[in-house]
C-alpha cells in the first residue's frame, strides 16, 4: 500500500469511537497490508504492517548469512514489534 493510501487508513481508522474502530479494524485486518523498504546494517530488507492502526510496527525481513554445519547458508532473519 502506498505511504499516501496508507495515511488515509490511518486517519479514517482515528476518527472513529472505540466500537466503531474496534468494528472497522477487525475488518480491514484481514484485507490491507502495507510494506516498505528499510535498511538493516546496510543490507536492503522490507516491513510488513498487517494493521492499518498507526503504530508503526509490524514484521521485518532481512536477508543473512549464517553458518551451519560449517556452511555458508542464506537465511532470513525476521522479528515484530515495536520494540525490535
Amino acid at each position: 500500500m502506498p505511504k499516501k493510501e496508507y495515511v488515509k487508513w490511518k486517519n479514517r481508522v482515528e476518527r472513529k469511537n472505540l466500537k466503531e474502530h474496534r468494528k472497522f479494524i477487525d475488518k480491514i485486518n484481514n484485507i490491507q497490508f502495507q510494506a516498505y523498504k528499510l535498511k538493516w546494517h546496510g543490507i536492503t530488507s522490507f516491513n510488513t504492517n498487517d494493521w492499518v492502526t498507526g503504530a508503526g510496527n509490524g514484521t521485518y525481513y532481512v536477508p543473512v548469512t549464517k553458518t551451519r554445519h560449517g556452511k555458508k547458508v542464506k537465511a532470513i532473519r525476521f522479528g515484530y514489534g515495536a520494540g525490535n
